[in-house]
């Protein structure tokens, strides 16, 4: 009697462990489905930003790389994502290296403006806003690089200029 008693506890303990266990696997799958949804939205969301949008790990290789960064700079995330950062804007790290201190203690870089080259090779310029990357714990684990093609604006700026000179020239 010992030995049934022993035999259906141990049938009944294993029943409930494999039921809590199938339990524990549908949850765990309920819990994946969401991350990825959530991951998935995040990209559509940063794909849908009209400026480019580049983030980089502390030793400066490029993690992500959105849609508008591919049309500004004529490069396919495929062919950037797991580059060294100079290999799109080579003066970016000289950059990123003066301002380390202050982006290393949570606070965003000034705007900065660079000249680079896109993969057509046509020199553009680009303005930078550089914060960091951080985690809950507010640990600094990369960068984000958020740009926009100033290229326009600045020739239209240089225009003015110009025109702003010839004026004075002839009223003197």
């Amino acid at each position: 009697s010992y030995t049934l008693f022993a035999f259906l506890a141990l049938a009944f303990l294993s029943s409930h462990f494999n039921e809590q266990l199938s339990r524990t696997d549908e949850d765990i799958a309920q819990v994946h489905r969401k991350l990825n949804d959530m991951r998935a939205s995040s990209e559509r969301i940063i794909d849908s930003i009209s400026s480019g949008l580049v983030t980089i790990d502390l030793n400066h290789h490029i993690l992500t790389f959105n849609r508008a960064a591919e049309e500004i700079t004529g490069y396919k995330a495929r062919t950037v994502v797991g580059q060294h950062l100079s290999f799109l804007f080579p003066t970016m790290v000289e950059e990123l290296e003066s301002g380390k201190h202050s982006l290393m203690s949570g606070h965003a870089m000034t705007r900065l403006n660079l000249e680079c080259k896109t993969s057509d090779e046509r020199h553009i310029q680009l303005g930078f806003s550089i914060s960091p990357l951080m985690t809950d714990t507010r640990k600094v684990t990369g960068f984000v690089l958020p740009f926009q093609d100033l290229t326009d604006v600045m020739r239209l700026e240089r225009d003015v200029r110009r025109v702003d000179r010839m004026v004075a020239a002839v009223f003197q």
